[in-house]
């Protein structure tokens, strides 16, 4: 799950780049989504301290879970919500792209 943050959240960053958020949004977003994996991160840590398969969610961890998903799906759906049309063609009219 962390190896998954490694590449999600710089490519949440390059998105949130191209969209019309301010460079203080941008940052919030990547510290909710940051702070979504860690949730996950921490629920998996609790679950395996405990002995109990991944599956075997006691309230904590499902609270915990459902809340750091939701976190981390919001900043996505922020993310791709404000993608400007004009950085976008720009990005494209960039050296090296078709």
């Amino acid at each position: 799950m962390t190896l998954h943050a490694m590449q999600v959240l710089p490519l949440l960053a390059g998105v949130l780049a191209l969209s019309a958020w301010s460079e203080v949004a941008r940052v919030r977003l990547v510290a909710t989504a940051t702070a979504g994996y860690g949730g996950m991160v921490l629920v998996s840590v609790l679950q395996a301290a405990q002995g109990l398969a991944p599956g075997d969610l006691t309230v904590v961890s499902d609270v915990l879970l459902v809340t750091s998903v939701t976190a981390l799906a919001v900043s996505g759906l922020a993310a791709l919500s404000r993608l400007s049309r004009t950085r976008l063609s720009e990005a494209a009219r960039l050296p090296g792209h078709s």
